[in-house]
């Protein structure tokens, strides 16, 4: 999950209404995480691709063998696809 703030990027665009603290980014950092979010950036420079692989790596469910022992990941050629 990213949570990240608007930032108005010229006076022709909707004006900024509040600029939010960096505090209330950490207790959305904790709250997304009791939500279950395996990864989350919170911060006011925060965009959608910040750190896009590391949370892409952490939403990946692990895999096991039904023993419990590692199982083994299967290349299903999506990793490479720009979507």
């Amino acid at each position: 999950m990213t949570i990240g703030q608007y930032l108005r990027p010229s006076p022709k665009h909707h004006p900024l209404i509040r600029f939010y603290h960096p505090r209330d980014f950490a207790r959305l950092s904790r709250e997304g995480s009791k939500m279950g979010f395996k990864h989350v950036a919170a911060g006011p420079l925060v965009r959608s691709s910040y750190h896009a692989e590391e949370q892409h790596l952490a939403a990946q469910p692990e895999t096991t063998s039904p023993d419990g022992s590692p199982g083994e990941t299967v290349d299903d050629g999506q990793a490479s696809r720009p979507w």
